[in-house]
């Protein structure tokens, strides 16, 4: 396990323009009411998730994002849920319209990481361009370190959940994110 120190004296991870909330000595507002608290001292520690992973990155293309169905998106979200337990996947990020998925492969299928990744994007790119009218969906698939790290956002309720950062969880929504072709799975080449 790789550890990183990311504290530093103003609450803000270098050349970030975010703050990163850990303590309880400010409490801010967000749009829509909802607050969470501010530190002004920051002190991380991130864990590497095993030592490489692979990650999947969805997004709904810019035609579907406007003008999908609620029945729609549901089925959506409950094929992934489906492929989630398939391909012994954990979803690290997940929205209406987007969403973060990790996986380590399937080893009694024979499939290492990058393959289970890229055979859950393409059964959800089939799924998703089969759909009537069909789903435009872009998906982005890295390989490498994913890290994690505990408590960045600290919500007055109490809750929280790890993020998740690093090379594998950027190449991947950077894929998705830049893709002009829906319905096709796009693989980093490093």
């Amino acid at each position: 396990w790789a550890t990183w120190n990311m504290g530093n004296s103003q609450g803000l991870l270098p050349g970030s323009k975010c703050c990163l909330g850990a303590g309880q000595e400010n409490e801010s507002e967000m749009p829509g009411g909802m607050s969470f608290l501010r530190s002004s001292e920051v002190n991380f520690e991130a864990q590497a998730v095993g030592s490489h992973t692979s990650c999947l990155s969805w997004r709904l293309g810019p035609d579907s994002a406007f003008s999908i169905e609620l029945e729609q998106l549901q089925d959506l979200h409950a094929q992934i849920n489906t492929h989630l337990t398939v391909f012994r996947a954990v979803l690290l990020f997940d929205d209406a319209t987007s969403g973060l998925i990790m996986g380590n492969g399937v080893e009694d299928a024979g499939m290492n990481a990058p393959d289970s990744m890229t055979r859950l994007g393409q059964l959800l790119c089939r799924w998703a361009l089969s759909q009537s009218p069909a789903i435009g969906i872009l998906v982005g698939v890295d390989h490498g370190v994913l890290y994690s790290v505990q408590g960045l956002l600290s919500f007055p309720s109490g809750n929280e959940s790890p993020a998740y950062f690093g090379p594998v969880s950027a190449g991947a929504r950077h894929l998705a994110d830049t893709s002009r072709q829906e319905g096709m799975v796009h693989i980093s080449t490093s």
